[in-house]
């Protein structure tokens, strides 16, 4: 059960800790990191907006100002290229995974880069 709880807590979205301890975990979906770039942008962002509506295609049409059936052709298009049903709660977490990790990848870098910048400024601040 211990899994169950750990997937609602992502797809529920409770806590964004839950969320960064996943994606940062070992958890590792080969088959859906391998298609991923097959599948475009706005597909992705389809499915984001699913997960986060708790998998209405109506509300997720409604706020992409498009048909229910374009939201159910782009989350069938997912489920043909990585083999993962996102519309079936087994198949959610390691599409959400992927997807969170694919668009944050460059986060890491970018606060380093923040942190580096920050550290040199600190010394003219500093009083001796």
């Amino acid at each position: 059960m211990l899994l169950t709880n750990e997937f609602e807590r992502v797809v529920i979205f409770n806590r964004v800790g839950y969320l960064y301890d996943l994606v940062k975990s070992d958890l590792v979906y080969p088959n859906v990191a391998a298609y991923y770039e097959r599948i475009d942008d706005e597909t992705w962002l389809t499915f984001w907006e699913y997960v986060q509506h708790l998998s209405s295609t109506k509300e997720t049409a409604c706020l992409m100002l498009v048909h229910p059936k374009t939201i159910v052709y782009r989350l069938n298009k997912i489920c043909a290229t990585t083999g993962l049903n996102p519309k079936q709660g087994v198949d959610l977490l390691p599409l959400i995974v992927t997807y969170v990790r694919k668009q944050t990848a460059c986060f890491d870098n970018l606060v380093n880069e923040l942190q580096s910048l920050s550290d040199s400024l600190l010394p003219r601040d500093k009083m001796d």
